[in-house]
């Protein structure tokens, strides 16, 4: 709750959210097409026409003006600390191998959701990480090529949820634009009865009858309605000018021999990047 109150800017304490880095963007300079939700940058910002992160030129000469230029943008390009102790943790467990220098959150209202992607993989390397905070929410991810495969995640409230290796390279990620998920009966289970922001997204209500048949499929299950939801995306941004190598050349834009496989690949509107 605290960190949800910091985001919102609710919090006295948080001197940090007076500096302006953390306003909801609904109109600043840097949005280049309109989002059907409200999203923040920290560190450095994702710029949504051209998939990359916005930076200057790195100089070959260290001595140079323009390398000294650089090298402050970086270092003024940092998370704050009230982050810390989740980066922190998020280090120790080793689930990134360098710590992560780009942050974006993103508020969830009940029949918001974002299109199938894949996180330019030029922008940026290693893992990527994304709590979740309030309601919980059906995480969908699907394979496209060799063998097709789909897997739909039930994502409780303040869990981090990790897209390594061929998870976050080659399976698009997405979330349905609805007002309520069908869930398991055994993903419930996680969900603390005592947490407010989880008992008040179960329905006690019955289903609507277009539901019959899902009932007779997956008979232990529930509908749950979702509520406001924010999503914490932690990544960390190529600042050596190198592009990606991985062995996914079919979704890597790094790889790619035309622009428009690139966009095909990958993410390829403002709404498509979480």
């Amino acid at each position: 709750q605290h960190l949800i109150k910091w985001i919102d800017g609710e919090d006295e304490e948080g001197e940090e959210k007076k500096e302006g880095k953390s306003k909801w963007a609904e109109d600043q300079p840097h949005r280049s097409r309109p989002m059907n939700r409200r999203v923040q940058h920290y560190g450095y910002v994702f710029d949504y026409k051209t998939l990359h992160v916005a930076q200057p030129v790195k100089s070959d000469d260290p001595n140079s003006e323009a390398s000294k230029e650089y090298e402050k943008w970086v270092a003024s390009h940092t998370l704050p600390s009230i982050l810390d102790p989740i980066i922190d943790k998020i280090m120790a467990q080793g689930l990134m191998t360098k710590r992560p220098n780009q942050l974006t959150v993103n508020e969830y209202m009940p029949g918001q959701g974002i299109s199938s992607h894949i996180d330019t993989h030029s922008a940026f390397d290693g893992p990527i990480l994304s709590l979740s905070l309030g309601s919980p929410i059906s995480f969908d991810m699907v394979r496209s090529f060799d063998e097709p495969l789909s897997a739909s995640i039930f994502v409780p409230p303040r869990a981090l949820l990790a897209m390594t290796e061929e998870s976050r390279l080659a399976w698009r990620h997405s979330i349905a634009k609805r007002k309520n998920d069908r869930v398991l009966l055994s993903d419930l289970e996680t969900l603390d009865p005592d947490r407010p922001s989880s008992s008040s997204c179960l329905s006690e209500d019955q289903p609507p009858k277009s539901t019959l048949l899902y009932d007779q499929l997956f008979p232990a299950s529930k509908v749950i309605k979702r509520a406001r939801r924010l999503s914490l995306t932690f990544r960390h941004v190529r600042l050596d000018g190198t592009g990606c190598t991985c062995a996914c050349p079919l979704v890597c834009d790094s790889q790619q021999t035309s622009s428009s496989s690139s966009s095909s690949a990958n993410a390829s509107d403002a709404d498509s990047s979480e």
